[in-house]
């Protein structure tokens, strides 16, 4: 059951017929195919320089489980349209937010109430820092949900769409009911980086044209999975070199990079 060449099997996906036998995430029954290319590597992931476990020559029959096809880019000209995920935005706006704004809708009026005493108003005018304290705190409090709120809406309406033709980059976006659009050529940009997220919900693989501004920075493809030849040929596309995905993080500083002077020799000090 070790080998990988003899069980259909990793940690999220396995054979049925494996089912009881192996642990899994999911068993899927697989299709059946031919081999048409003279010979085929099966590799142990995704990734072309993966290490090799075994080959398939032409006409031997293989069963498929899983299969890796993200949408990248494959010719130019190429137009891509952008939207955020609204499902769980829309869900969070409908639902968290209405219980938070009743909620600060409630405190407010205690604390209103609680300041119309007599006593509570006696103690501001004898100390108007605690008046300026309790007023900071209700703005804070204004702030912590009108920010998510605002964000939120503005995920809502946020588009983007790309297009890269002739050398040129060109992208309109949009947000809270307006847009703007910039243009960059394409050998401006630094390269295309293999970026991967890892959360909760799974991994995302994420192909980015990477510009030294980080916000011109282009996304390619999303997909569950992205191999390293698909990288490969995106790059070739864009006539772009693949970069780390350290490049995304990297910030150019605000201030003048400072230099030190040489000391004078000791001869002639």
């Amino acid at each position: 059951m070790d080998d990988p060449r003899l069980t259909p099997a990793r940690g999220d996906l396995a054979a049925k017929y494996l089912e009881g036998k192996v642990a899994a995430g999911r068993f899927v029954t697989g299709e059946e195919f031919e081999v048409a290319d003279s010979l085929a590597a099966l590799r142990a992931t995704t990734s072309s320089n993966a290490s090799l476990l075994t080959q398939a020559l032409k006409g031997e029959r293989v069963t498929i489980y899983d299969r890796v096809e993200p949408p990248v880019p494959s010719e130019l000209p190429l137009r891509l349209t952008q939207t955020c995920s609204q499902r769980a935005a829309t869900a969070f706006l409908v639902l968290v937010v209405p219980a938070a704004l009743g909620g600060t809708l409630a405190a407010l009026t205690l604390v209103f109430q609680a300041m119309l005493a007599p006593g509570a108003r006696a103690v501001i005018e004898q100390h108007p820092a605690v008046g300026v304290e309790i007023i900071a705190a209700i703005g804070f409090l204004i702030y912590l949900v009108a920010l998510p709120t605002r964000r939120l809406i503005a995920r809502l309406t946020t588009t983007r769409t790309v297009e890269i033709a002739h050398g040129f980059v060109r992208v309109t976006e949009g947000a809270n009911f307006r847009s703007w659009t910039w243009v960059a050529p394409l050998a401006s940009f630094n390269g295309v980086a293999h970026h991967v997220r890892a959360s909760l919900s799974g991994t995302r693989h994420e192909l980015i044209l990477v510009h030294p501004m980080r916000e011109k920075c282009v996304l390619l493809s999303v997909a569950p999975r992205t191999s390293q030849g698909e990288v490969d040929r995106v790059a070739t596309l864009l006539g772009h070199k693949e970069i780390p995905p350290s490049e995304l993080y990297r910030f150019k500083a605000l201030w003048p990079r400072m230099t030190t002077a040489s000391l004078p020799d000791a001869a002639h000090a």
